[in-house]
Formats: structure tokens, sequence, C-alpha cells
């Protein structure tokens, strides 16, 4: 059975945030990027999606600004299409100096093209993050997307399967967040794959502002946030207005 642990984290509204300032504990904290390589996409905007994870990773303070206390984080990435793959396998960040190492591989990403097969990307990813013998805490999967799936022309069919693999990905201990990205986006369906795990959804204008957004999300999800009202692609760093946010972590059946 899954085992749940819950701490209490304060923040003070519009100041600085200061990691060092939370007290320190313990946790692993499983995280897989989901990447959007549909055709829709196109190479310049892939390029900046696969930038803006690079910048954000290998800033050089990563670690110190985003990883709390003594917390262990595992990332992997993964792109899908008409198909999903793993683009790098799961990867311990425990310094700056391995999340750079980290924020480099996207670098090495190709742009697959073709459809968006949601459906396959949440059921793999899911089946890969139950079975990866890591034994986390937190089980999250981030999924960016500029559309609605869509696989051999049949778009509603797969929009259902994809909330069912949502759905189950949920029974299981993971929770599902998402980022929508341009005009093409409905946030009924961003909403629908994130509710059943009470996870969340932002969305940026553009993959010119991607990586504000990101940013923001990343933030979030690495420090226990709560997941049932969705934020707004503008999330900063600094200055978030979070008061008493009960904290509750996710163990593997």
């Amino acid at each position: 059975m899954k085992s749940l642990k819950s701490a209490v984290k304060a923040f003070a509204a519009t100041t600085f945030i200061s990691l060092s300032a939370v007290p320190a504990h313990s946790a692993v904290i499983e995280l897989a990027l989901v990447l959007d390589g549909s055709g829709s996409i196109g190479q310049s905007d892939f390029d900046l999606q696969t930038q803006a994870y690079q910048n954000i990773f290998s800033s050089g303070t990563f670690y110190d600004d985003f990883v709390v206390g003594a917390d262990q984080l595992y990332v992997s990435s993964w792109q899908f299409s008409a198909t999903t793959q793993k683009e790098q396998d799961w990867f311990l960040i425990n310094d700056n100096a391995s999340a750079a190492a980290f924020g480099a591989t996207f670098a090495d990403i190709d742009y697959m093209q073709g459809w968006t097969n949601t459906a396959d990307a949440i059921s793999m990813v899911a089946g890969d993050i139950l079975s990866n013998n890591i034994d986390g805490d937190e089980l999250v999967m981030d999924i960016s997307t500029d559309g609605v799936p869509c696989v051999s022309g049949s778009c509603p069919q797969n929009y259902a399967i994809s909330v069912g693999e949502a759905t189950s990905a949920a029974s299981n201990g993971i929770v599902v967040n998402a980022i929508g990205v341009g005009s093409g986006i409905d946030v009924n369906y961003l909403d629908a794959i994130t509710q059943p795990s009470n996870g969340f959804y932002t969305t940026a204008t553009d993959f010119s502002a991607f990586e504000t957004a990101l940013a923001g999300k990343l933030f979030r999800e690495i420090n226990d946030p709560p997941t049932s009202v969705s934020e707004p692609a503008t999330l900063s760093l600094f200055g978030l207005g979070l008061a008493g946010l009960v904290v509750t972590r996710r163990r593997k059946a």
C-alpha cells in the first residue's frame, strides 16, 4: 500500500524565496519530462522547447534553486509523436554539476515529427516509472504539448484513450501535470488528464514564453506544491505567495 508522508512549508508572500530557510527533510522525487515532438510544433519551436529545458537545468544553480534540503531528484526525458521514445534514462540530480549534465542531454534530442499520440506517451512513461526500481516518494509525469491527441485522424478516440491512461496512472500513484503551449491547446483536455491525479497544468502563449512557464512549473513540482488548482504561465520563481502549504507525498505500492 502507498504510504503518505506530510510536512508543512511556510513561505512569506511577495518575498524572495530562500530554500535554505526551509526545514531539511528527505524525499525521493521521480520526475519524467515528456516532450511533444509532433509535426505541428515545427523544428524551430521544438528547438526552443529543448533549449528551455537545457537553460533551466544547466543554469549552474539549478540544484540550489530548485531542490529542497536532502531531497533526491531523479529525472528522465521522453519525446512523443506517433510513438514514444525515452531520450534520457533516469538520472540522479544531487548537485549543480549533475543538473548541468542532465541539461546538456537535451541538445542531443532529434525532432521526431508525426502525430500526437499522448495516450501512448502516458502509458509508456507510467509503466517505466512503476518499474524503474527507484521507489520514489513522489511520482510525477510532466507533459508538454501544443495541441490535442490525434493519431491517424482518430482525434476524439485518442483524446478519450489518453484521459483513460491518465486515470490509470493516477490509480497507481502517479501525478500527471501538463504545460500547454500556443493557440492550439484545449484547456478542457489539459484539465481532463491532470485532474484524476489532482495534478495541475500551466500554459504559455508560445514557445518563446515556454521557458518562463516551465521554470515556475518545475519549481512547483519539485517542491511539493498544492495540486488542485491550475497555475498561469507567468509563475515566478521568486516572490511566490505560498503560505502554509501542506505537502503530501506518494510512495509506490
